[in-house]
């Protein structure tokens, strides 16, 4: 009788623990790419940049938006506003900028959340000063299963520089998240060779090589992370000269701290 109490017991306690103990985070996470956007270039100075997706984003997913502006002088462009077409009051937000002067400045925006969409989905980037512009790189991305957090951010400078990394201030709070990094660079030569994508494990999300003027590189990667980290982005080129870059890393949804049951986070509409 003690030793069936006993069996009893012990199988009780495993089942209870079975049953309430925390998943794995890298064992259920579920990551897919399941259409492309769009990405693009215009050497076009002070052009207001308007770009489309090429398919209809879903309601309800977030859009990333990172621009980069080649400049000749010593002043930044002024973003005043990101909009959309779907009058929806869809909301995009800076979550992070960099700039070094006549190397050129980089942004990433983002919208959490999008509304209910429609027809073709069209970004506006309205901009009050663009006096040193030359042009300007865009790429925009779509994503599911984010929880509406940018986490941690990052961003750094530099001239004269071959090299450059944007480091995050400081640890991702939750294990799963999707990391962006975008950069642009001037070094006043031909064929700047930017590496890409940036630093092992990120894809490539754009990449253009002296489209601009001849002079310049850009580019963006973006990763999903299973595991904590302090997230950075490198890039290195031929030729020596001024550098913006910056890294941001989103949670995941599915709630915060180490343990998850699940997390889902795809990425769609990546434009390269």
């Amino acid at each position: 009788m003690l030793r069936n109490f006993t069996k009893l017991a012990l199988l009780a306690a495993v089942s209870t623990w079975l049953l309430f103990a925390p998943l794995n985070a890298q064992a259920v996470i579920a990551v897919s790419q399941i259409k492309a956007a769009a990405s693009g270039v215009n050497s076009t100075p002070g052009a207001a940049p308007t770009f489309s997706f090429t398919t209809l984003p879903t309601t309800g997913h977030s859009v990333l938006v990172e621009l980069d502006f080649s400049l000749s002088g010593g002043s930044n462009v002024t973003i005043s506003s990101i909009a959309d077409n779907q009058g929806v009051s869809n909301t995009y937000t800076l979550v992070k900028s960099a700039f070094s002067g006549f190397g050129g400045s980089t942004f990433l925006y983002w919208c959490p959340s999008i509304g209910t969409t429609s027809g073709t989905f069209t970004i506006t980037v309205n901009i009050t000063s663009s006096t040193n512009s030359n042009g300007w790189n865009w790429a925009i991305m779509e994503a599911s299963g984010l929880a509406g957090t940018v986490d941690q951010t990052g961003s750094n400078t530099g001239n004269p520089v071959t090299t450059l990394t944007a480091t995050a201030a400081g640890a991702n709070a939750t294990a799963n998240e999707l990391v962006i990094g975008g950069m642009i660079m001037g070094n006043f030569n031909n064929s700047p060779a930017l590496s890409n994508p940036p630093t092992t494990g990120y894809t490539t999300w754009f990449i253009d090589q002296s489209t601009i003027n001849g002079q310049t590189g850009a580019g963006a990667g973006y990763k999903i992370v299973s595991a904590g980290e302090t997230s950075a982005a490198t890039w290195s080129w031929t030729g020596s000269g001024h550098a913006s870059a910056l890294v941001a890393t989103f949670q995941g949804s599915g709630g915060g701290g180490g343990a998850i049951q699940q997390r889902n986070l795809s990425l769609l509409g990546i434009g390269n």
